[in-house]
């Protein structure tokens, strides 16, 4: 009897999705926003257009929520990726052997 009190119940923790979801600005992750924000604005200021560093903004933003649709975890994957090596690098590889030669 004294075991059935000690044990107790397991607890269930209620969480919101929005906890696992990548930070957005209007459908857009937020350091690709940043980024292309950036971006934009530097063409802008290189190229004294205003229409042309509107149109690369608002490219690179439906890029970027449409990449955010299909992925929302992708620039967060491609960051953690950079930092390992690749394990496989055909260019590095030697040609292999045939070991058929045809005289």
């Amino acid at each position: 009897m004294a075991d059935d009190l000690t044990r107790e119940a397991p607890r269930k923790w209620v969480a919101s999705q929005a906890l696992n979801r990548p930070l957005t600005i209007a459908g857009c992750e937020r350091t690709w926003f940043i980024l292309n924000g950036i971006f934009a604005y530097a063409l802008y200021t290189a190229t004294y257009s205003l229409s042309f560093g509107a149109a690369v903004g608002a490219a690179g933003y439906a890029l970027g929520v449409a990449a955010c649709r299909q992925d929302p975890a992708m620039l967060r994957i491609v960051k953690v990726a950079q930092r390992f090596k690749p394990r496989y690098d055909p260019a590095k590889r030697p040609a292999p052997d045939p070991g058929v030669r045809l005289v």
